[in-house]
């Protein structure tokens, strides 16, 4: 395992030690099956192991930590089963999010977006892919922001958690395969014409394109089933 380098000062929220811990493990600095011991990880932390333990489940609810009986706590593995169906769950979830968005955004929240997209089509042009998927992250998470409704922002945030894990460990193969900006671009300009259904299904193609970049037959009867 790579040690993570990042340093965390003592006194630091439990909301800012989670996303330490979410970015350690997306971005495979804690690797699949690594044995996570709570002692050693809250003194790095500098925290009780109360709040880290916390902080723990809810890493297990958003599918990145397993916890096994009499066995320990371990960074949760990456398959294709598991990917699958959190994008069963994701595409409905990101419609919701760009549909409420869209009728919710101000002009300056637009203009963010289109900030963030002009970043994202940079990045893709000068093969940074590393930055693009950043950047995509950012452009997702600016949406559910916008569409400011707590309970769904968590549901989706975990879902995308997940995908953007299994992207960053493959992000060697997709390099060439996947750079999406068409789609974000037609996704911004539905929300500008205050259009939630096109908004919707530019998402959808989006997300669905991600995973036919693995599975062209599994993605195939999931835009079947989710009529995409």
């Amino acid at each position: 395992m790579t040690e993570p380098q990042a340093e965390v000062g003592r006194g630091e929220s439990k909301e800012r030690i989670y996303r330490r811990l979410r970015d350690w493990i997306i971005y495979s600095e804690l690797s699949p099956g690594t044995a996570l011991n709570e002692r050693d990880l809250a003194e790095k932390l500098g925290i009780s192991r109360t709040p880290l333990r916390e902080v723990l489940q809810r890493l297990h609810y958003a599918g990145l930590v397993d916890w096994e009986p009499n066995k320990g706590i371990f960074v949760a593995p990456i398959d294709y089963l598991r990917i699958r169906e959190i994008f069963e769950v994701r595409v409905a979830l990101e419609r919701t999010a760009v549909s409420l968005a869209t009728a919710r955004a101000t002009s300056e929240q637009l203009d963010e977006l289109e900030a963030i997209l002009r970043q994202c089509c940079a990045a893709a042009d000068t093969d940074d892919y590393g930055h693009f998927i950043a950047l995509d992250a950012a452009f997702h998470a600016k949406i559910r922001d916008i569409a400011d409704n707590s309970y769904l922002s968590m549901l989706t945030d975990n879902a995308h958690n997940v995908a953007l894990r299994f992207w960053y460990v493959y992000r060697k193969t997709l390099s060439q395969t996947y750079r999406d900006t068409k789609n974000l671009q037609d996704v911004l300009d539905a929300m500008r014409d205050r259009d939630a259904a096109r908004a919707a299904a530019a998402i959808s193609a989006h997300v669905v394109g991600f995973l036919k970049a693995f599975h062209d037959q599994e993605i195939q009867a999931l835009a079947n089933v989710m009529h995409v």
